[in-house]
């Protein structure tokens, strides 16, 4: 097993930690709770999207989670 953590997986799993927490988020209130450049976050939340785990919120531009991540907690 590997020492160091990947920082792209940290950082992705804290961008669902966050948004578990709340209904729904914008960029700029993930980029202030977790201290993530916007840039990265943009990246991530785009990584998530594609892989069905975050769904945008129409035009105002705010994300939630989507039902792929209950998947996850039910097995």
């Amino acid at each position: 097993m590997q020492d160091e953590p990947i920082r792209s997986v940290t950082r992705a799993l804290a961008v669902l930690r966050a948004m578990n927490a709340e209904p729904s988020l914008t960029l700029h209130q993930l980029h202030l709770q977790l201290g993530l450049p916007k840039a990265t976050l943009s990246r991530l939340l785009g990584t998530l999207i594609k892989e069905g785990y975050v769904q945008a919120e129409g035009v105002a531009g705010r994300y939630r989670l989507a039902a792929k991540v209950q998947e996850l907690a039910g097995g």
